[in-house]
């Protein structure tokens, strides 16, 4: 069965607790998903996600992007000696990150909880005084295309969905990005379609039709290769 590496953020996770089946475990029906995305995860984690598909051996990958307010911390004294990317929090798998000491986050989102009050007030004065949105576009740019690039010279096929990356919701910019790419653009958004901003479900996606149809559309396009 084909092996499918999906990479990206909370869109991708899944949500124990959620009635409604997310697009990546119905396509789980179809082909064999390893789902290596995490919540809040920023565009360079999610790019350390595709280093490690393309190193096991995917023969398919859907990646991502996401916002750019999101940023990359160490988050306890640890030192851990596993591989950059396991080193990463998962919030959903609370009791299973006692060797992570890295995380991903936003000051902006509610999935702040491994923060102590006192590092919180501290990220979100780094956040207010020294951060530049401008620059955070820019450099957010320059790894979504660093990973692009990686998926074309592994010659794997793949899918990218902007996602996150100045997505309307909350930026007013009409530039179009990685048009060098636009061959293998989705043509849908995933992030087009929450319908809530709230924790949970992980996914943000409450509607079981559309999980249907985002499935079906990855499908064809996988069947294509």
């Amino acid at each position: 069965m084909m092996k499918v590496f999906i990479c990206g953020d909370s869109f991708a996770c899944s949500d124990a607790d959620s009635t409604v089946t997310p697009w990546h475990e119905l396509l789980n029906k179809t082909v064999q998903v390893h789902n290596l995305s995490l919540t809040c995860a920023s565009n360079v984690l999610i790019s350390l996600q595709v280093d490690a598909a393309i190193t096991q051996g995917a023969d398919y990958i859907i990646c991502f992007g996401t916002s750019v307010v999101r940023h990359d911390v160490k988050l306890t004294s640890s030192n851990p000696t596993t591989t950059l990317l396991d080193r990463f929090y998962d919030f959903t798998q609370v009791l299973d990150n006692s060797n992570r000491d890295l995380i991903s986050y936003s000051i902006m989102s509610q999935h702040n909880a491994p923060f102590t009050t006192a590092q919180h007030q501290i990220l979100k004065q780094y956040q207010t005084s020294f951060v530049d949105l401008d620059i955070s576009i820019y450099t957010n740019k320059c790894v979504i295309e660093n990973t692009l690039q990686k998926l074309v010279d592994s010659r794997i096929p793949f899918i990218f969905d902007q996602g996150g990356f100045e997505h309307t919701s909350f930026s007013d910019s009409t530039v179009e990005y990685f048009t060098r790419y636009r061959s293998y653009i989705s043509d849908i958004n995933i992030w087009d379609y929450a319908q809530t901003r709230l924790l949970r479900p992980y996914f943000h996606i409450t509607n079981q039709e559309i999980h249907k149809t985002i499935a079906e559309y990855y499908v064809s396009k996988i069947n294509k290769v």
